[in-house]
């Protein structure tokens, strides 16, 4: 807004050489597609909040958060689509080398998985300054006074943390995997809702390991030969029980992409949500492991 837009006009233009050049290559279609709707979005999206800006400042404050997340989307995106042009050239000149086949379905996991939540930045974006100034008023009105004695300013306060914490009650979420033998973080996994069950995506390792393979060569279902990166190695986990007990498993499946197994996994989200116990189980025994919550 401060240069009239002019930084996101030369941003724009590189993503428009890109989209030029590949909009009759096939094989890009599903990245050049998001990506050119994205940055027409995004033109439009720019216009309007700077619209709102001229009449009222706060408009830009309550939006720049979203704003900043969905520029962060676009840069990834036009990155992801050269990626996979790489990635395509390679494998299309006879490249066997199987970096290029985890690279391409990366790109295709963060158009597919990630891409897709700038709609609901936008929205948020879109919803204006209103409700955050509405909220500061009623939160003023809580500040000490003979009328308000300190413990109504307490129920309020605990009953936003209650609500915290209960959204945090949930595997629903980005996790680190943690090594058995050293204590460190391993993996990520991201986990989150899909037809009404959760399903868990490896987002990447934390631990170099120059023996690890980069596909799931042992794996026997529809997985088999993928790359681990992007994988969903959690599938068809729903709460069992009561809420108040916090157990997800309704016999959801968790696999083990080293080994190709596939075990019956238990979830129970501990210390306020902060760290989340996995038992997976294969016949009447079972190993438990401990992720760390990131966000």
């Amino acid at each position: 807004l401060g240069n009239q837009g002019a930084t996101l006009k030369k941003f724009g233009k590189l993503i428009a050489t890109l989209v030029a050049d590949e909009t009759e290559n096939e094989d890009m279609a599903e990245f050049i597609q998001p990506l050119t709707k994205l940055g027409q979005q995004m033109t439009q999206f720019t216009g309007e909040i700077g619209m709102k800006a001229m009449s009222n400042a706060d408009e830009v404050g309550a939006a720049a958060v979203d704003y900043l997340r969905v520029t962060g989307h676009l840069v990834f995106a036009y990155f992801w689509a050269r990626m996979a042009k790489v990635a395509l050239q390679k494998i299309a000149d006879g490249n066997r080398d199987p970096f290029y086949k985890a690279k391409l379905q990366t790109a295709r996991f963060y158009f597919a998985k990630l891409l897709p939540e700038t709609a609901s930045l936008m929205q948020t974006a879109r919803a204006g300054s209103a409700v955050l100034m509405d909220t500061q008023d009623v939160l003023l009105k809580y500040l000490p006074t003979k009328e308000t004695p300190m413990k109504k300013i307490f129920s309020f306060l605990l009953s936003m943390a209650a609500m915290t914490a209960f959204a945090q009650m949930t595997p629903v979420g980005v996790w680190h995997t943690i090594d058995d033998e050293t204590n460190q973080p391993k993996g990520e996994i991201k986990i989150f809702e899909k037809d009404g069950a959760l399903v868990g995506v490896v987002g990447r390792a934390l631990k170099e390991d120059p023996n690890a393979k980069p596909n799931c060569d042992k794996c026997v279902d529809d997985r088999k030969g993928q790359p681990i990166i992007g994988m969903e190695i959690l599938r068809g986990l729903k709460r069992e029980g009561k809420e108040s007990e916090n157990l997800w498993a309704g016999g959801g499946k968790i696999l083990d992409p080293t080994n190709g197994k596939l075990y019956t996994v238990k979830m129970v989200p501990i210390e306020g949500g902060k760290r989340l116990q996995v038992r997976g189980y294969l016949g009447p025994f079972y190993r438990t492991q401990f992720w760390n919550r990131v966000e």
